[in-house]
């Protein structure tokens, strides 16, 4: 189990969101059946660095050590340069 977080921000359309997180650096596919995008840049086990879902009231992210909270901020920063204001809630506490 990772580290979760809810970045918050109004989601105006989804398919911008979903290219968004198709450029994040490790994009490694996306999963239907759990409407998953999973990040993979240094792990080779069978979990990924990082997963994203997209969800009503923003994206939930889920980092699985290092290479996870890297993804997380990148995708925190492109979220940033579309919404005019995101939080970033930690959902472990």
């Amino acid at each position: 189990m990772g580290y979760e977080y809810m970045i918050d921000f109004e989601i105006h359309d989804r398919e911008e969101i979903d290219g968004l997180l198709r450029r994040i650096s490790g994009f490694e596919g996306y999963d239907p059946r759990y409407s998953l995008y999973n990040f993979r840049r240094t792990s080779t086990s069978k979990m990924p660095d990082a997963h994203a879902k997209v969800e009503e009231t923003g994206l939930y992210v889920c980092a699985n050590g290092a290479s996870g909270f890297a993804v997380l901020e990148d995708i925190r920063a492109a979220v940033s340069a579309l919404a005019s204001s995101h939080t970033l809630r930690d959902l472990c506490d």
